[in-house]
């Protein structure tokens, strides 16, 4: 009986006899590290008003090489036009983008511009917070936020592979808002936090702090002595110079104006030391990057690593 045998090893899809086959196609992205500034509200301080500025600054001393464009994303509310122009110096010495928040549509559009060609690498927040939101503009009129419910306005694909989101806003890491004390981090359930919820969603590393975070030290060292050189000599300069110049307070520090802050009597002794109406600067930028606050108690320190638990689609 005649068969008819095939030959084995022959195929119309071999990669060497067929040269009509597809060559895979491998998309490749650009990367952005994108640093968002919350406005300052809260705090009517000297001391404080510069801090997320300040923060951002010295993260950006620290953030070199690895991603192809920079993105400074800030809220203007509680600023003066000086102190908005001290950042985009540092924005336009560098070459940085600058993206200015104005809406919570405006937060939208910088999470998903250009992912086409740019994916995330780093997304590095300094603002206020409490568990569950990172409110960008506290005590502002406009709403900018992150929370569980603007997840889905973001794409969820807007990372590298390798991305990561740094959340120096206070108690990222945890869920449960009123208590001041915890017997454990599970007793804060960080497994429901907003840290964790970016984690999920993007399908990236997060790192959040689980207390409260501490800005004290940003622009100054945490020496009582020479903090009170500094007020001492913007209120000797005050004396003949007026409250609108900027003032030179030390090699390091200047005094801004910003007419109406901490004009209250009691407000961190503000007229008593003859800081109120100034802002400090530091004139190279943040000192170091924020750290871990006291309270709540009971919770570990320094940033905390989420990872996703469930798979990035």
């Amino acid at each position: 009986m005649n068969r008819t045998w095939k030959t084995i090893g022959k195929s119309v899809f071999s990669p060497v006899g067929n040269n009509k086959r597809k060559e895979i196609e491998i998309k490749t992205f650009k990367k952005e590290r994108i640093i968002v500034i919350g406005s300052e509200l809260h705090y009517d301080s000297f001391w404080l008003k510069m801090m997320f500025i300040g923060a951002a600054t010295g993260q950006l001393r620290l953030s070199k090489g690895k991603a192809d464009k920079t993105t400074i994303a800030y809220v203007s509310d509680g600023y003066t036009n000086l102190e908005i122009g001290v950042l985009e110096y540092w924005c336009n010495h560098n070459r940085f983008d600058v993206f200015k928040l104005c809406f919570q549509e405006d937060l939208i559009k910088l999470m998903n511009k250009d992912r086409d060609e740019y994916k995330i690498i780093n997304l590095i927040i300094f603002s206020h917070g409490y568990p569950g939101t990172i409110n960008l503009n506290y005590k502002g009129d406009s709403k900018i936020s992150v929370t569980a419910s603007t997840l889905n306005t973001f794409i969820s694909n807007a990372f590298a592979l390798d991305g990561e989101v740094f959340s120096y806003a206070c108690r990222t890491g945890i869920s449960r808002t009123t208590r001041e004390s915890f017997y454990s981090d599970n007793d804060a359930q960080p497994e429901h936090s907003l840290a964790q919820q970016l984690a999920n969603y993007f399908g990236i590393s997060v790192y959040a702090f689980l207390t409260r975070t501490f800005y004290g030290d940003i622009l100054r060292q945490r020496d009582k002595a020479a903090s009170r050189q500094l007020s001492e000599n913007l209120k000797k300069l005050r004396t003949t110079g007026g409250d609108f110049s900027v003032y030179k307070l030390s090699d390091e520090h200047e005094a801004l104006p910003h007419p109406g802050l901490a004009d209250g009597i009691f407000k961190f002794g503000s007229k008593r030391e003859g800081t109120n109406g100034f802002a400090l600067w530091r004139k190279q930028g943040g000192r170091m990057l924020p750290s871990s606050g006291e309270t709540p108690t009971g919770l570990t320190k320094g940033l905390v690593k989420f990872t996703p638990k469930e798979k990035r689609e």
